[in-house]
C-alpha cells in the first residue's frame, strides 16, 4: 500500500498462519476472516536453554491461533528437551518461549514503510548475564538472533555491534527489498507474563539492481509478545526502592514521538488485524515525564491514536516498570468489519507496560484487552511509542 511521499506502510500477506495481512502506516486497517486459517505451527523450537537449573518449569502456553484457540503442553527445561511454550526460567525472572508476537519495524529511509503485523515468534537462551534473543519463524518478518546483557531480574540491554538483517524497505515504486540494520541501542524488558523488545539503528544504503536502491537512514525494531498467561499484575508498590528517585532522574524530559497501534481480535468469525499509526518523517506525539517521590508520570499528547499518562518506577538507569496495576489509556481501536473511517479512542486497561532508554531513545510500550463497551470488543491492544531524546 502507497500513500504520501514517505508515509508508505508495506500490506503483505506475510504467511497462511500469520492472523490477518500488514496494514499501512498512514493510519489505515487491513483484515480479513481468518476463520479458515490453517492451524498453529506446532513444530520444536530447537533452541537450547543454557540457564542455571530450575526446578520447576512453570509455563503456561499463550500462544492463540486465529481461527481457534489452542495450547500444547509445556515442557520441562532441560538439555535435550525444549519448548515453544511461555515457560518463565525462575533463575531470570523472564520466559523463555513466546509466539504471536506483535511486531513492528519504523523506518526513517526514502519512501517511508516498515512491515506490521502479529508475525514470528521469539526464544531466549541464557549464559551467565547474557541473553539470546532469537526472533522469526512461520510469519516473521525476519530472522534475526541478539544478545542482550541483563540489568535486573526482568531487563536487558543490547550488547552494541550487532546488526539485523533483510529489514523490508522500499526501493522503487510499489517495489521492497530486504537491508541491513547496524544496531546501537535497544533493550528487553518482562512484565506481566509480557515481553517487550526494541532496538535501534542505521539502515544502510543498497541498490539490488535493475532501478531498486535506497540509500538508507534509521530503522527500529518494536516487538511485544503475548507470554505466560494468569501471570500476576505488574504493579509494583510506588516508591517501594529507595534508589528509583536518582535512577529516575534519567527518563525526566520531553520528547517527540511517533506511535503505532496494532488491535487484534482471534475469535472467529470475523477476527481481524487493524493497524493506526504515525509517519516517522512526521512525529507528532510529544511525551513528557517528570518524577516525584521515586514515581515517574509518563504523560503522552498530541497524537490522534494514544493519548493518557502511565506511572512507572525505575528499576535500573534505563528500565521502569510499572509503579501500580489498573492503569488505563486511550487507544484508537478501528475494527474494519462493522466501523468505517477511523473510530475516537477507546478507554484501554492496561495489563502490561514498560517504559526504557535505549541510547538516543526512549520507548514507551504496553498491552490490554479492549472492554465491551469499546469500539473493538474483545480485542487486544499492543502499543508502542517511539521517542526521540
Amino acid at each position: 500500500m502507497t500513500c504520501a511521499a514517505g508515509v508508505t506502510r508495506v500490506a503483505s500477506v506475510l504467511a497462511p498462519l500469520l492472523l490477518a495481512a500488514a496494514a499501512a502506516r498512514c493510519g489505515g486497517t487491513a483484515a480479513r476472516d481468518t476463520s479458515t486459517d490453517a492451524s498453529p505451527d506446532t513444530s520444536p523450537d530447537t533452541s537450547t536453554d543454557t540457564s542455571t537449573d530450575v526446578s520447576t518449569d512453570t509455563s503456561t502456553d499463550a500462544s492463540v491461533d486465529a481461527s481457534t484457540e489452542s495450547s500444547t503442553d509445556a515442557s520441562a527445561e532441560t538439555s535435550t528437551e525444549s519448548s515453544t511454550d511461555a515457560s518463565t526460567d525462575t533463575s531470570t525472572g523472564i520466559a523463555s518461549g513466546f509466539g504471536n508476537c506483535a511486531t513492528d519495524t519504523v523506518l526513517k529511509v526514502s519512501g517511508g514503510g516498515g512491515d506490521v503485523g502479529m508475525a514470528g515468534s521469539v526464544t531466549l537462551t541464557r549464559s551467565g548475564s547474557v541473553l539470546t534473543v532469537s526472533y522469526g519463524g512461520d510469519g516473521g518478518l525476519f530472522d534475526t538472533s541478539l544478545e542482550f546483557t541483563q540489568t535486573s531480574a526482568t531487563s536487558a540491554i543490547l550488547i552494541p555491534g550487532q546488526q539485523i538483517d533483510g529489514i523490508s524497505v522500499p526501493c522503487a515504486p510499489l517495489e521492497f527489498a530486504p537491508s541491513v540494520a547496524q544496531l546501537q541501542s535497544g533493550s528487553l524488558t518482562f512484565n506481566a507474563g509480557m515481553l517487550f523488545l526494541s532496538v535501534e539503528g542505521t539502515d544502510e544504503a543498497f541498490d539490488a539492481g535493475a532501478g531498486c536502491s535506497n540509500a538508507g537512514g534509521t530503522a527500529s525494531v518494536l516487538i511485544t509478545c503475548p507470554g505466560v498467561a494468569g501471570a500476576p499484575d505488574g504493579g509494583v508498590e510506588a516508591g517501594s526502592d529507595s534508589d528509583a528517585a536518582p535512577l529516575g532522574s534519567a527518563f525526566v524530559g520531553a520528547y517527540t514521538c511517533v506511535a503505532d497501534v496494532i488491535n487484534v481480535k482471534a475469535a472467529t468469525p470475523m477476527a481481524y488485524e487493524s493497524v493506526d499509526g504515525e509517519d516517522a518523517w512526521n512525529p507528532m506525539g510529544q511525551l513528557t515525564i517528570t518524577e516525584t517521590g521515586g514515581v515517574l508520570t509518563a504523560a503522552y499528547a498530541n497524537d490522534s491514536n494514544v493519548a493518557g499518562s502511565l506511572q512507572f518506577v525505575a528499576t535500573t538507569e534505563s528500565a521502569a516498570v510499572p509503579a501500580t496495576t489498573n492503569q488505563t489509556m486511550q487507544v484508537v481501536c478501528n475494527n474494519p468489519w462493522t466501523q468505517a473511517g477511523t473510530q475516537a479512542p477507546s478507554t484501554l486497561p492496561v495489563t502490561s507496560s514498560t517504559l526504557t532508554i535505549d541510547g538516543s531513545y526512549v520507548v514507551l510500550s504496553f498491552a490490554g484487552d479492549m472492554t465491551p463497551s469499546s469500539a473493538c470488543p474483545g480485542a487486544e491492544s499492543f502499543v508502542s511509542v517511539l521517542c526521540s531524546r
